[in-house]
């Protein structure tokens, strides 16, 4: 099952694996490419970037994205394993980052977690930007998701590009149809999702109508909830059992709505002053407008 849970990159990486990021689709539509940093296009230099895990993974094609540290004697390299001469010595990172399409954000994620970022400014001050997705599915027979978000008092981020799910976004509402299936073991239950960004104060009410929930929450609750993992949204006092709810319906961190920065090239630099306390893995991941990605190999960085 590619979607159970342990199994992704991510998880990788957080057991203490060091590997570098490729992407490589096991279909004929060509989706998912390999990126390499060589010296050269021969055979020879190619697997030489290979080997030394200089390479990047996208999603799609005419995508690039290059992360390197800056040291005292030049750059490390994506990839690379460095030893970092003191553990509260600020480090240094460079992005350089192009696309066929507008970017909507680029990422330097430490040991999991996003650390800097660079993307459109959005909500007034004291306002919260949520960025999630209502996640659903899971279910063990076929089950109907079709529903709708609507807000009291914020509103949504609009963007350019909404998934095939979706049948209508505005600033106050998103609906959406879908359908998912179950197929055993060993591929499990199908899950789908809208992405979305919310504005607004905390008290702003954010209702939800899917799989024979009907609920509001605050959002501020929601924000709270995904901060340390997800929410999980069904009617209070109601059984798990009752036969419309089949499956699971929450909210879970996300990227949200990509909004674009009006640039398809970008370089950027990224202080990191966290105290390191053993190894940090660090990687820059891309995000297009349109949704298609790509991630850069880590540097692994060791304090003696």
């Amino acid at each position: 099952d590619g979607t159970a849970t342990g199994t992704f990159m991510l998880d990788g990486l957080e057991r203490g694996h060091r590997f570098g990021l490729i992407a490589s689709s096991d279909h004929g539509h060509g989706a998912s490419y390999v990126g390499v940093l060589a010296s050269s296009l021969s055979r020879g230099d190619v697997f030489e970037g290979l080997y030394a895990r200089r390479t990047f993974a996208a999603t799609t094609r005419d995508v690039v994205v290059d992360l390197r540290l800056r040291g005292q004697e030049g750059d490390h390299l994506m990839g690379e394993e460095v030893a970092w001469p003191s553990p509260t010595q600020a480090r240094e990172f460079t992005v350089h980052a192009q696309a066929y399409a507008d970017i909507a954000r680029l990422d330097l994620v430490r040991d999991g977690r996003v650390v800097h970022s660079v993307r459109p400014a959005a909500g007034a001050d004291g306002e919260l930007r949520v960025d999630c997705r209502l996640e659903w599915g899971e279910a063990d027979v076929t089950t109907d998701w079709d529903g709708e978000l609507s807000v009291t008092g914020g509103a949504f981020v609009v963007p350019e590009f909404v998934g095939p799910e979706v049948t209508s976004a505005s600033a106050d509402r998103v609906t959406w149809t879908h359908r998912s299936y179950s197929f055993g073991e060993p591929y499990g239950a199908q899950r789908g999702c809208v992405e979305v960004s919310l504005v607004g104060p905390r008290d702003a009410q954010v209702h939800v109508r899917c799989g024979g929930r009907d609920v509001t929450l605050a959002l501020g609750e929601i924000a709270d909830g995904i901060a340390s993992g997800d929410v999980e949204v069904d009617p209070p006092g109601t059984e798990v059992a009752d036969p419309v709810l089949k499956g699971r319906l929450r909210f879970l961190p996300s990227t949200g709505a990509l909004e674009s920065l009006r640039v398809r090239e970008l370089d950027a630099t990224f202080t990191d002053d966290a105290p390191l306390e053993s190894t940090s893995y660090v990687y820059a991941r891309l995000i297009l407008v349109d949704g298609e990605m790509a991630w850069s190999s880590p540097i692994w960085v060791t304090t003696p």
